[in-house]
């Protein structure tokens, strides 16, 4: 039974600890909440920048050009929102911008990829199987 209870004793005085080393009392460290905004309120939040972002990644990664088009598509779309209401979309642009990014760079990894292997499968280049 001491096993159990000595670390439980022992996170409550790391805890009380920390609440004494910050000057924070309980009640409003519950007041404080994890997904409260921490930039401006008036900044909206645009998924299809997120999505483009999240399918530029994979198609940089795993999917090639099956994500890489997806993702150009709604960083663009992202984008010309973005440009009716500049002020409202400051992060969105960021994440529009990375999802391009990482689009085009997926679909450019993949066609290098495509015509490499081509090359080596038709002995169009400077390359030769053993």
């Amino acid at each position: 039974m001491i096993s159990l209870t000595l670390p439980l004793i022992l996170a409550h005085e790391t805890y009380k600890s920390f609440l004494s080393y910050y000057g924070r009392n309980s009640y409003s460290m519950q007041k404080q909440s994890l997904f409260s905004p921490t930039t401006d309120p008036k900044q909206k939040k645009l998924p299809l920048a997120v999505a483009g972002l999240v399918l530029g990644f994979l198609s940089c990664k795993i999917f090639g050009i099956f994500s890489g088009v997806p993702a150009v598509i709604c960083g663009h779309i992202s984008l010309s929102k973005i440009k009716s209401e500049p002020e409202n979309y400051i992060t969105a642009k960021r994440l529009a911008v990375s999802g391009l990014f990482l689009g085009y760079t997926g679909i450019a990894m993949t066609i290098v990829l495509v015509v490499g292997l081509l090359m080596l499968y038709f002995d169009w280049g400077p390359f030769e199987i053993l």
